[in-house]
């Protein structure tokens, strides 16, 4: 077990750059963790410890461990990524009078420490991945990766489905167990980051079951989990994404791997052979994932529209009745922030896949949008109405992702009778 026990930092560093250390010990692991905490300044027990030279010392062994035997970084980095909770002892005897609390506490450093991992490994991907020719090593960063991701969506749904506690329940639980919102967003977007980054280099040659990998269930081993209406009203107390954070991933990841491959701005990192063979696997299984986001829209978009109605209804109760939201009973003001609630994630998740669709307007088959043919992966999605419909809805600004889209599809080279159908629609729907 690891001990509460604070390591000088040219320790940290004399030991790692020893020529016979082949791993990092639990004393070396805790400095690490410690200047992660003092760096991010993780839980609130912590910043009376914080001082300038802490810092500077949290900095140092950051920027030491960055520099450490290659083989050290990269075991640590999968061990840590692969905990599905790191918590940190903290001596606190020093202000035991004023924070009330025993001489050690335990704090959660999980998304502080998997943020930094993951930064560093990103990294090393960028300058050293092409260098790794044991096909074990590459499959241990990449289930490594999944690991985290599957583990973040454990956590967000149970999470989200865990009672509001109040203000002061909140700031009461110091330990902090559960990641918030803003770390769990934070932590969706480096990790789909990663996993675009990992595609780039190893699909479709090394990495064959990318799209099944991650666009199944979480039952099938996936990410892709979409909340039916009655799971997203149970879980509406909860905030951010809940259970759709792997559809963020899924959806963030797509979107990255087609700026990287397709965008002048950030392609020159890749060779244009690397950008080519990746192109092509994707529209060779396009068919798995582009149902999945025409399903996904239809589904979300419902669910706003109900939860529209629900509101709009209730309004008119209170009209009725000479009321305003102010003059609501308890209960009927939980019945209307639900459904606010309900409103607003279905729209974040609208909103997203807008993000993703007009990438794929701007850069991929027009096909892909636009089907042209009963074998055309669009074929049974009906993307064109759904961003006529999406172009009246203010809600996430959904209107204006919409109209992206479209800006991007018209730019394109399109067959005449797809560019004739659009001009045709568009002034209908821009009237409505």
């Amino acid at each position: 077990s690891i001990h509460t026990q604070i390591i000088n930092n040219s320790h940290f560093t004399k030991t790692l750059q020893k020529n016979n250390t082949i791993t990092m010990d639990n004393n070396q692991k805790l400095t690490l963790l410690r200047a992660i905490a003092i760096s991010s300044a993780s839980s609130p027990i912590i910043i009376p410890f914080i001082t300038q030279q802490s810092r500077a010392e949290a900095y140092s062994t950051l920027e030491e461990f960055k520099k450490c035997n290659e083989k050290i970084r990269v075991e640590v980095i999968l061990e840590l990524l692969q905990m599905e909770r790191i918590q940190l002892p903290w001596d606190t005897s020093n202000h035991r009078q004023q924070l009330q609390q025993q001489q050690a506490v335990m704090i959660d450093v999980t998304a502080a420490t998997k943020l930094y991992m993951l930064s560093v490994l990103q990294a090393f991907l960028k300058t050293r991945y092409s260098q790794l020719y044991n096909e074990a090593d590459r499959l241990a960063l990449r289930n490594a990766t999944l690991v985290a991701a599957r583990q973040l969506l454990a956590q967000s749904s149970s999470s989200s489905q865990q009672p509001q506690q109040s203000q002061s329940q909140s700031q009461s639980q110091d330990t902090n167990m559960n990641m918030n919102e803003n770390e769990i967003r934070f932590l969706a977007v480096k990790i789909a980051s990663l996993l675009a980054d990992i595609c780039i280099r190893d699909f479709p040659q090394r990495w064959t079951t990318f799209v099944s990998d991650i666009f199944v269930s979480p039952e099938q081993g996936g990410l892709w989990y979409v909340a039916t209406t009655t799971m997203m009203t149970e879980t509406s107390s909860g905030k951010g994404y809940g259970t759709m954070i792997g559809v963020k991933i899924c959806l963030e990841c797509l979107k990255v791997i087609t700026e990287d491959c397709t965008d002048g701005d950030f392609n020159s990192k890749i060779s244009t052979t690397r950008r080519n063979d990746v192109l092509i696997g994707l529209n060779e299984v396009n068919h798995q994932f582009i149902p999945l986001l025409y399903d996904l829209l239809s589904t979300q978009y419902s669910t706003l529209c109900d939860a529209k109605n629900t509101l709009l209804e209730m309004q008119k109760y209170l009209v009725a009745n000479s009321r305003t939201i102010r003059q609501m009973t308890i209960e009927e003001k939980s019945m209307y922030d639900t459904q606010v609630k309900i409103k607003t994630n279905a729209g974040r998740i609208i909103a997203d896949c807008l993000r993703t669709i007009e990438k794929f307007c701007q850069s991929m088959p027009c096909d892909w949008m636009l089907p042209n043919t009963s074998s055309s992966p669009s074929a049974n999605s009906d993307f064109l109405s759904a961003l006529l419909h999406l172009l009246r809805e203010d809600t996430a600004k959904l209107q204006v992702l919409s109209v992206r889209c479209f800006q991007q599809l018209l730019q394109r080279k399109l067959e005449m009778q797809d560019w004739l159908k659009i001009i045709s629609l568009l002034p209908q729907a821009i009237s409505e």
